[in-house]
Order: structure tokens, then C-alpha cells, then sequence
């Protein structure tokens, strides 16, 4: 694969990002399914993939997911800082993640 015109490795662009989703997958409290579905993989798949020791690849889709959890999380960061971006929860009842408004109210 090619970014930025310069060869990179898949098998190490697939530990830094697995490292970064498999973070931010706690953070946001996810379930193992969720954070599977998310990634595009089975749930054994992401069992697999986020173990340290992962030599795999990840599919080109699978890469951009990560990336949009990352660049999300990032966002979150930069526009809402860190009060706010605790405030992205799992809300049972819905089934889903949800992100709470600043005035109380859940938007979907």
C-alpha cells in the first residue's frame, strides 16, 4: 500500500492501528461486538487482531474504519476537549452508541 508516495508496510500499519482503535474501543466502553462491527470484522477476527502479538493484515476497508474511529476520537478531542468527549456513551437502551448534546438531550 502507498500513502504519502511512500511504500508502507501493511503488517505495521496494522499494529499502530489496531494499538489506537483497541484504546479507543475502552475508552468509549464498546462491547466486543460493537467494536468488531465497527472494524468490519467477525467478532473472532477482532479477538485476534487486537492481541499485541497480531501479525496480520487488515483490509484496505478495515484500515479506513480504524481511521475514522481515530480521526473521530480526534475530533472530539479538539472540538468538545475531554468533558465532552466522555460524554459519548453507550446507551443500553438504545442499542447503540449516542452522543449526548450539550443541552441533555441524546441526538441520533
Amino acid at each position: 500500500m502507498q500513502m504519502n508516495g511512500k511504500a508502507k508496510d501493511p503488517a505495521r500499519m496494522a499494529a499502530v492501528a489496531l494499538q489506537a482503535y483497541t484504546r479507543i474501543v475502552a475508552f468509549w466502553g464498546l462491547s466486543e461486538k460493537e467494536a468488531a462491527s465497527l472494524a468490519d470484522m467477525a467478532e473472532s477476527e477482532w479477538t485476534r487482531a487486537k492481541a499485541r502479538d497480531f501479525a496480520g493484515e487488515l483490509t484496505r476497508n478495515q484500515l479506513l474504519r480504524l481511521s475514522a474511529a481515530v480521526g473521530i476520537y480526534e475530533a472530539l478531542e479538539l472540538y468538545f476537549f475531554r468533558a465532552a468527549r466522555e460524554k459519548l456513551v453507550h446507551a443500553a437502551e438504545y442499542g447503540s452508541l449516542v452522543w449526548w448534546a450539550p443541552s441533555g438531550r441524546d441526538s441520533h
